[in-house]
């Protein structure tokens, strides 16, 4: 629909008048100038080409006598003879088949003539400046002698015509000014002077003063005068019954529970308004407590632009709304909006129901009443519950997708959610003095590393849970950097992460009870565990082997174990289930794209690595994100594609087994690094500079994220892997990217599966 016009620009009935009058006049006299010195110049032309056809044939007869004779210099003296004629400028004689003139007179001044006439064949012909006169020459008898050019100048005829042609000019610009002002003057004073009374004293009627115009004349503009009084009049009288009327009605609308307004054709609001809509519509206004006069698009669209869609939508519904009739109008009022969002002065939104109801007169909508009603209260409740059971079934087909892929892996998060949080609880609640920063240190890791799971698992209550005491124990942290203990408030501080750690133990639970919910087999999931059909067969045949040999079916340690330790392994695509769709998610959070690879999903994990793998790898994974993947047009410059690479592999040979996370990243920003651990007061460690992305709070990250900038995630990584004798070493190239290995500490001898 295109955009409503604006408002016209006023041009005045005098002004209108004017301009024709003037245009009128102008054409007219245009038209006659034009005529007048069009026949002028005819006039003067039309003269000398007389003059000149007589001096045409005089020459030529003249010449007759000496051509005939071939008398060349008689034929020059006859010429030579009209070089004293003022008019003359060009005389050119010829003989019958000569290519040039016998003589020629050229009078110098009086014009520049080259060359003999286009056509020999008598005729006359009227240039701009001369005219031109080309005759025979002819003998007595009538033979042809030859022929002759004339061209005499049209000089005075041209200023002539040029001096009659500017008094005419001048004549009748004077006469078309004279007249204007004359039909100007007297159509202002019979005309436009009355109507502009009237106009003046309607102006006054609209604004609300009893008005009237005098009346001098009998003519139509008389009559007009007298109507206008009569209707003034008569509006006077109608707004007294009207005045009564509106008191009783607004009583009546005023203790109504809706907001109802009435509006007419032109969208401005009439009449009485109720109590509640002039409340819910004073948004910004100016009007005072009146909503009269305003806008109904402005009442419901507050602050829209004129190409917004809503408001586009209402005005192309207003046009067509008022044509309907009564036949038509349920057919229109289904096309009407049925609920806006008006913003309040507070800065609260209102939810207004809508419904619009025809005012009839004469079959035709007249005006349309809105009867608005308040629905913010309900609608808030509604989708209060709406998302409560959204994100119910959202985490109901979360507990569904991670049964049939493999409950294993959620019931060993729990598990290590539980134990985490029991450890916190125990550093928390063990004697009544000061937190030390090892111990804030040791629960920001165990935090961390749930955070982060629950993440990955969908658990938005877990992970908000643990970043409320996340961000308690960054506070900490920095109070524990400027000493060794943290003393300010210790009693309330222990007892403000007790309650913190209450929630995210309620938030565990919660997620079980939704696990078990969602479980085909209820509780049960909690006890099952998949094994290797290979091993259970293996330790099955070595059972029925000792039994057929007549031994007691009790299978030595030495045999046991082996099977044992490959029954109680978990393969690794296990705990690197969650990471693909996770890494997209944490990816997005920073506006980066990311692709991730996991290899050697069938590979054997032992069961002390298993454990605590998962947790592991989603911290090696968020952290190439954050600090190795660069975003899109960063890497689409540097000859990347958009999307970064993160292969996780796992791979066991003579050596043992190794996990590695490598991303095609930046790579390790050692200088800032660096720079980092000196505002620290850090010191270098052995192993090199690289070695410091496992300080625990040292983070290069430039502000705190979903996934980064606490410096905890890594140090809880080496924390957590040394604990069961596991190692991670990290191997980093400038703009190539980084990659961290994880391996069984040489020094630990391989642990029995018993």
């Amino acid at each position: 629909m295109p955009a409503a016009a604006g408002p016209r620009r006023f041009i005045s009935l005098g002004t209108k008048l004017s301009a024709l009058i003037v245009a009128l006049l102008v054409i007219v006299f245009a038209f006659i100038y034009v005529e007048a010195t069009t026949r002028t110049r005819e006039n003067l032309i039309e003269t000398k080409q007389l003059a000149a056809v007589t001096v045409a044939d005089l020459i030529a007869r003249s010449l007759a006598a000496p051509l005939e004779a071939g008398n060349r210099n008689a034929v020059q003296a006859e010429v030579n003879r009209y070089a004293e004629s003022p008019d003359i400028i060009y005389v050119a004689v010829w003989k019958t088949g000569a290519e040039t003139p016998l003589a020629v007179l050229l009078t110098e001044g009086r014009g520049r003539i080259t060359g003999m006439p286009a056509s020999r064949e008598p005729h006359n012909e009227v240039l701009s400046d001369r005219v031109e006169v080309v005759r025979n020459i002819t003998a007595a008898g009538g033979r042809a002698l030859g022929g002759m050019v004339l061209h005499v100048s049209l000089a005075r005829e041209n200023e002539a015509y040029d001096e009659r042609q500017g008094r005419l000019l001048v004549l009748s610009l004077g006469l078309t000014l004279a007249l204007s002002a004359l039909l100007i003057g007297v159509t202002r004073r019979i005309l436009i002077l009355p109507l502009a009374r009237l106009a003046e004293a309607a102006r006054r009627l609209e604004w609300g003063t009893l008005a009237k115009v005098e009346v001098v004349s009998s003519d139509e503009i008389g009559n007009l005068g007298s109507a206008f009084n009569a209707m003034a009049d008569a509006i006077a009288l109608r707004e007294t019954w009207i005045a009564a009327a509106r008191s009783s009605l607004q009583e009546v609308l005023d203790n109504m529970r809706q907001a109802i307004v009435v509006f007419g054709r032109e969208g401005l609001v009439e009449g009485a308004s109720s109590r509640l809509a002039t409340r819910i519509f004073q948004h910004g206004s100016l009007h005072g407590g009146s909503l009269q006069g305003r806008r109904i698009r402005d009442l419901l669209y507050p602050g829209a632009v004129e190409h917004d869609i809503e408001l586009i939508a209402f005005n192309e519904w207003l046009r067509i709304a008022f044509d309907a009739g009564r036949t038509g109008w349920d057919e229109i009022a289904e096309l009407a909006p049925r609920e806006v969002r008006v913003r309040q002065r507070n800065g609260e939104t209102v939810i207004l129901e809508l419904e619009f109801r025809p005012v009839l007169e004469d079959e035709r909508v007249a005006r349309i009443m809105l009867l608005a009603t308040d629905a913010t209260d309900r609608r808030k409740l509604e989708l209060a519950m709406h998302a409560q059971e959204r994100q119910h079934a959202l985490q109901m087909a979360a507990m569904r997708r991670l049964i049939a892929s493999g409950a294993q892996l959620f019931v060993s998060f729990l598990h290590g959610a539980k134990e985490r949080l029991a450890r916190c609880r125990a550093i928390v609640g063990a004697g009544h003095g000061s937190l030390s920063s090892g111990a804030i240190d040791e629960i920001f890791r165990h935090v961390h590393t749930i955070k982060g799971e629950a993440g990955a698992f969908d658990l938005q209550d877990l992970a908000e849970a643990a970043a409320a005491i996340e961000e308690r124990l960054a506070e900490l942290c920095g109070l524990a950097q400027e000493g060794a203990r943290v003393s300010l408030f210790a009693h309330d501080l222990r007892s403000e992460l007790r309650e913190r750690l209450d929630a995210a133990e309620g938030a565990v639970e919660d997620a079980r009870r939704l696990f078990v919910a969602a479980s085909p087999i209820g509780a049960a999931v909690l006890d099952q565990v998949t094994v290797s059909r290979s091993a259970l067969l293996k330790l099955r045949e070595l059972i029925r082997a000792r039994a057929a040999a007549g031994r007691v079916p009790v299978v030595p340690v030495e045999d046991l174990a082996p099977i044992l330790a490959t029954v109680a392994s978990r393969p690794f695509g296990e705990s690197a289930a969650q990471l693909p769709d996770a890494a997209v998610g944490w990816a997005s959070s920073v506006g980066k794209q990311v692709e991730v690879e996991i290899d050697g999903r069938e590979v054997l994990v032992p069961e002390e690595l298993a454990a605590e793998l998962s947790g592991v790898l989603m911290h090696l994974v968020r952290n190439a994100i954050a600090h190795g993947i660069e975003l899109p047009e960063e890497r689409v410059r540097l000859g990347k594609p958009p999307a970064g690479r993160i292969r996780v592999l796992c791979a066991e040979d003579d050596s043992g087994l190794s996990i590695a996370v490598d991303d095609d990243g930046r790579g390790v920003d050692v200088e800032a690094l660096l720079a980092r651990a000196s505002e620290l007061h850090l010191p270098m460690p052995p192993g090199g500079p690289l070695e410091l992305v496992f300080a625990q709070s040292l983070s290069t990250a430039e502000g705190v994220s979903d996934i980064a900038g606490r410096g905890v995630g890594l140090a809880a990584v080496r924390s957590e892997l040394n604990k069961i004798g596991w190692e991670i070493a990290l191997q980093s190239e400038s703009s190539r990217g980084s990659r961290f290995v994880v391996t069984r500490r040489r020094s630990d001898l391989p642990r029995s599966a018993v």
